[in-house]
């Protein structure tokens, strides 16, 4: 019921917009950081990368063949090493990304974003639970949001290059924010016309049965650890189908709505975003590559609704409020069977914290062995 109530008040919240919006939004943002950094057992890789935080102290001799066995980047792989160190215990690392995540979030939303609540309500129902689980590359996504949105913005290149190497750093993926620039020299007005962005798309759908195994034979002989993703493809239809009505509508709204060039810029970049992702969405590893595109969302759908009085947008409104609700019901429903909740039940969905931790061995199916792992902890 704590998600659900958190989201029924953002709901009620993003329908207000004004100027006091600035100090509902701070104060949202705190309790958002407070929910993720508080929690424990929950996202599908939480304990997984708590196995990390247990790797005996005499292995980090061996850093860089470590980061590597571990499929960890060095800068995870180090916070890890000074938490167990320093004897700050695993949910160090999850305070830390929790207040990275947060604290780059608040800076762009309250700096980019002319709908405040709107952005922060985008950002709850579509990434709250890609937060809680892929804890690396969403610290990646934010560090990548905060660079796009500041050189579009002022053009610092050095700036930009060096918090995508920041990135890098937590999760490899990042390196797709090395091409961003050049991207945005190219002229793609034509991406703004509704039959043209359709063939493009069409044309990646199809290309998609081809491009993906190709990438990633050539990917899993750079890095073995990636030779899982060799033999698994599956197409999910409807997150292809969703990415369709959000580009049509956000081509819409930049067609009819007069935007200014810092928005249209990111509108480009949404839409290449979600051209990649029709053209390698079989694989989920490659797929992960259009998040970095399609997180910019959170900035750019809140900017050009900016008149929900408007009849037309306030339609427009309307349709992306459903959309981000129904998506937010889908990851409830998802996180529940992923992380093998015994209760299936939407309402039911339980927020576990480091305050009671044992309650997780009743809440869902967990091994034996991290079952007495977790009766030992104090």
């Amino acid at each position: 019921m704590v998600y659900l109530s958190i989201f029924v008040l953002l709901l009620v919240c993003s329908l207000v917009h004004e100027k006091k919006d600035v100090l509902y939004f701070f104060v949202m943002c705190v309790l958002y950081f407070v929910f993720l950094a508080l929690r424990y057992g929950q996202g599908t890789d939480y304990f997984n990368y708590k196995t990390l935080y247990l790797l005996n102290p005499e292995e980090y001799e061996n850093f860089f063949v470590n980061s590597y066995k571990n499929a960890t980047e060095p800068l995870f792989f180090l916070l890890n090493v000074f938490a167990r160190q320093c004897g700050l215990g695993f949910q160090f690392v999850i305070i830390f990304c929790a207040l990275i995540c947060v604290g780059c979030s608040f800076f762009f939303i309250k700096k980019f974003s002319v709908y405040k609540l709107f952005s922060f309500f985008i950002l709850y129902t579509n990434y709250f639970f890609y937060f809680q689980s892929a804890i690396r590359q969403s610290v990646a996504m934010v560090i990548i949001a905060t660079a796009i949105f500041n050189y579009v913005k002022q053009k610092k290149k050095c700036f930009y290059y060096l918090l995508v190497c920041l990135a890098m750093m937590f999760h490899t993926s990042a390196i797709i924010g090395m091409v961003i620039p050049f991207i945005l020299r190219i002229n793609l007005k034509f991406i703004f016309h509704p039959f043209i962005f359709l063939c493009i798309a069409i044309l990646s759908i199809t290309l998609s049965v081809f491009i993906p195994k190709i990438l990633v034979l050539i990917i899993s002989l750079i890095n073995p650890r990636y030779s899982y993703y060799s033999s698994n493809f599956s197409t999910n239809y409807g997150a292809i189908l969703l990415r369709f009505i959000l580009s049509f509508l956000v081509i819409y709204l930049t067609r009819k709505n007069k935007i200014d060039e810092f928005s249209r810029k990111i509108a480009v970049l949404y839409l290449v975003g979600n051209l990649i992702y029709f053209s390698v969405s079989s694989i989920s590893i490659l797929s992960r590559l259009s998040d970095y595109f399609s997180f910019l969302e959170v900035i750019l759908i809140p900017n050009i609704v900016t008149k929900p009085k408007m009849n037309d947008l306030k339609c427009s409104f309307c349709v992306f409020i459903l959309l981000f609700s129904a998506l937010f019901i889908k990851d409830i429903v998802e996180a529940q069977k992923q992380d093998n909740y015994y209760s299936k039940m939407i309402y039911d969905y339980p927020y576990i914290t480091i305050f009671d931790k044992k309650r997780v061995l009743t809440e869902k199916e967990i091994t034996q062995v991290l079952k007495s792992r977790l009766l030992e902890e104090k």
